[in-house]
């Protein structure tokens, strides 16, 4: 009975692990949102983000509340919009002071012996949404994230399991607003 037990604390145990989602359908999201989505999401979701129901016509924006707002530091946040008049909900990108002015426009992500970089201002909802694949993608496989100053300088981005945990929040409850997961 007591190697049962044993065993049994075992499973548990190695069954603890990191939760790891499968990667969502990034593929031919077309943006659309439905009623149900919507409800859910200012029901359940809506309390981890700062709402704007004022800032545009037509248009609720939500930026996740425990982000840093210190524009000296070195950040890029997704923001969450739900645009009530068309039904859909997308994502756009703000990002610092600092990194508008200190850094090169782009966002790099590294491995060794590899180097990956994406535009930091994106031109259309696609790119914004590129743009935020991009950084999901290298959370999932665990490469780091970096701004590049113009002397060549690396700056890391979203460096704590923390920031890069509501980072992948954000992208999946953007996910669920479209229906992808």
């Amino acid at each position: 009975m007591r190697k049962f037990a044993w065993i049994l604390i075992l499973l548990l145990v190695v069954g603890c692990g990191e939760r790891k989602f499968p990667r969502p359908d990034f593929e031919n999201i077309n943006f659309g949102t439905t009623a149900q989505a919507k409800l859910f999401f200012k029901n359940v979701r809506s309390y981890y983000y700062e709402t704007d129901l004022y800032g545009f016509e037509g248009a609720e924006v939500y930026r996740w509340a425990g982000r840093d707002t210190d524009s000296a530091h070195y950040w890029l946040h997704p923001v969450l919009v739900i645009h009530l008049l068309q039904d859909q909900a997308f994502l756009l990108s703000e990002s610092s002071v600092a990194v508008q002015r200190d850094c090169k426009p782009w966002l790099y992500r590294y491995a060794p012996g590899q180097l990956d970089s994406i535009s930091l201002q994106p031109n259309s909802m696609q790119a914004h949404l590129d743009l935020h694949v991009f950084v999901y993608d290298a959370i999932e496989d665990s490469l780091s994230l970096c701004f590049e100053t113009p002397f060549g300088e690396r700056l890391p981005y979203l460096a704590g399991q923390k920031t890069q945990a509501d980072y992948h929040k954000q992208v999946r409850d953007f996910l669920r607003l479209v229906g992808k997961i």
